[in-house]
């Protein structure tokens, strides 16, 4: 008689999880948030993850201006990155264009 093979995936499997770093800081609520904010390229996905967290913060500990105002600091400090690289890029164009 052959020995029944258990059904399904192994232990542990995640397969069905979605993949990718956010996955697993964010719920599948504000992982669905960050899908619609995901509308452009290159920081602007970091920085919408963390709205989407400060927004949590807002909602779960109002009384913790502490960490509220990190993570005010930390999406200023994104937004004057992703400017940053627009100023670098455009200096890049640029210079090739005076060639």
């Amino acid at each position: 008689m052959k020995e029944k093979k258990p059904v399904g995936a192994p232990r542990g499997n995640q397969n069905a999880r979605k993949h990718g770093l956010y996955s697993r800081v964010l719920d599948e609520d504000q992982m669905l948030q960050l899908d619609r904010a995901r509308a452009v390229k290159g920081i602007d996905e970091e920085i919408a993850a963390m709205r989407v967290k400060l927004r949590t913060l807002l909602e779960k500990y109002p009384g913790r201006i502490d960490l509220q105002m990190r993570a005010t600091g930390t999406i200023a400090r994104m937004v004057r990155t992703r400017s940053n690289i627009g100023k670098a890029v455009d200096n890049c164009v640029l210079a090739r264009l005076l060639r």
